[in-house]
């Protein structure tokens, strides 16, 4: 019973343990897939430089949401703070300089699909794969009978990368952060204003951002982002002949979300939103100060984790910050994991100790029993030691035989006698039932011819008529039913 309780310790420590690690290591695996995010960062500033002066705006994590404040441009404070660290930097590529994707892979598997998503990415992209930096976002399980998984998939040029970065440098910036600009656009919208869906309703938004040089549109059903578009020209003409191939099928009235600059321009967007709405009837609303809009955007997905979180400067143009914050991601990492090993050593130990301390007394207890049974001191716990016990508890049931055939009814002296015969030709007694009239017994044997000699051994003992009736062997073991009649006077 004692080791059986230290098992069980044993097993809800190591239970424990196993838990704690498990946690640790799902947390820091959680933070690993948000590649988007900056979370040792205490503040975030999002630059956005489609308008013809940067819009920058700063956010900060306040007692669980984000408040931001607007930067008229790029000062001492803000210079200190990104170099110190405490900081963080996100621009990002606009829809014209990157791609999205939506790619399915025929597989339930999720780790076979990754694998063969770069070769699907491949097949659609107009570039090679080689000259791009890409991610896969929202990996999960695709609709319908079939089991597929799906992705997003972002990518850009890697020129395009180095292009961003140099206009970035003549501000003396560099951002170790470069988003997609359609997933923050789409991400931001459902922060400020979440679509209300269900299972049989399933609105469609486009949110739309007028920028100086391009538009920029963004499509999504429900909760899930569809496609990102960017134009050079924001005409009506333009985004509807976009729009008839970019939306999803029988899409009948859209939800119009507009921001970016091009949005405080009253005149222009008086038009377009007459023209859209002709077309596609549905809600029109301006997102808080449009302008900032789309910074806001970047700092916030920089700033807060959350679903399609991206971050494109990855591979060669990896920021050493970004690289810095992996590899103190991974010493962390392992450092719970050598944390875990050195507690599930140390609960063995444990464990160990007590086991032995119990089995101490076992033996005390079984040797100092032993010994009186056997009137003789024994060597401890072994199978010598069950052998002399069994051979002094066998006399000393011999010698007393007399007396208790004396004191009990014969049949029980007699059934006695049975299945000594039976113990000492190593059978094992299923049924046994001695009558007046004779005796029936059941049993097993590994060795055949034991129940010969069994036969034998209870003739002599006085039964006549003894007859065996065995059984085929059955996995090294022979079952055989023996009866016999009454004693012989």
């Amino acid at each position: 019973m004692d080791c059986q309780c230290s098992c069980q310790t044993k097993k809800e420590t190591q239970n424990r343990i196993h838990g704690l690690n498990g946690r640790i290591v799902n947390r820091l695996l959680k933070m690993k897939k948000q590649p988007g995010t900056a979370a040792w960062a205490r503040a975030c500033y999002g630059i956005d430089t489609s308008t013809e002066q940067p819009t920058i705006v700063r956010a900060t994590r306040v007692r669980g949401a984000v408040s931001f404040e607007k930067i008229d441009s790029v000062d001492e404070r803000m210079r200190a703070e990104l170099l110190s660290g405490k900081s963080v930097l996100a621009a990002c590529l606009s829809t014209r300089e990157s791609l999205t994707r939506q790619i399915t892979a025929p597989f339930s598997d999720r780790h076979k699909a990754e694998k063969v998503f770069p070769s699907l990415l491949d097949i659609l992209l107009p570039f090679p794969l080689e000259a791009c930096t890409y991610e896969f976002l929202d990996i999960r399980h695709g609709h319908g009978e079939q089991q597929s998984i799906t992705t997003m998939a972002v990518a850009t040029r890697l020129e395009n990368i180095t292009s961003k970065l140099a206009a970035l440098a003549e501000l003396e910036l560099d951002p170790p952060l470069l988003d997609q600009e359609g997933l923050a656009l789409w991400t931001q919208s459902l922060r400020e204003k979440p679509i209300t869906a269900t299972d049989e309703i399933q609105p469609v938004r486009v949110v739309i951002s007028l920028g100086r040089e391009h538009t920029s549109l963004v499509i999504g059903t429900g909760q899930d982002f569809v496609s990102a578009h960017g134009t050079g020209q924001s005409s009506a003409e333009t985004i509807v002949r976009l729009l008839k191939t970019a939306l999803p099928a029988n899409t009948s009235t859209v939800q119009w979300a507009w921001c970016g600059a091009g949005a405080n321009d009253s005149g222009r967007l008086a038009d377009l939103q007459s023209q859209l709405t002709a077309k596609w009837p549905s809600e029109n609303f301006i997102h808080d100060d449009p302008a900032c809009f789309l910074a806001r955007a970047l700092a916030t997905r920089a700033l807060w984790p959350g679903p399609l979180r991206s971050n494109l400067r990855t591979g060669p143009a990896l920021h050493p910050r970004i690289r810095l914050q992996q590899i103190r991601r991974s010493m962390a990492l392992s450092f719970m994991v050598l944390l875990g090993g050195l507690l599930l050593c140390a609960a063995n130990i444990t464990w160990r100790n007590g086991y032995t301390s119990r089995t101490d007394r076992l033996k005390t207890a079984f040797t100092s029993l032993g010994s009186e049974l056997c009137n003789r001191k024994l060597t401890g716990l072994s199978d010598e030691g069950l052998k002399q016990v069994r051979e002094s508890l066998d006399l000393q049931i011999e010698r007393l035989s007399p007396f208790m055939e004396a004191f009990e009814p014969s049949r029980a002296a007699l059934m006695a006698k049975v299945i000594r015969e039976i113990r000492l030709q190593e059978c094992h007694c299923e049924l046994l039932r001695i009558a007046e009239n004779g005796l029936d017994l059941t049993c097993t044997t590994s060795e055949p011819e034991r129940y010969n000699l069994l036969v034998e051994k209870l003739e002599t003992i006085g039964f006549n008529d003894v007859r065996v009736f065995p059984e085929a062997p059955k996995n090294g073991v022979t079952r055989f039913r023996l009866t016999a009649g009454g004693l012989n006077d």
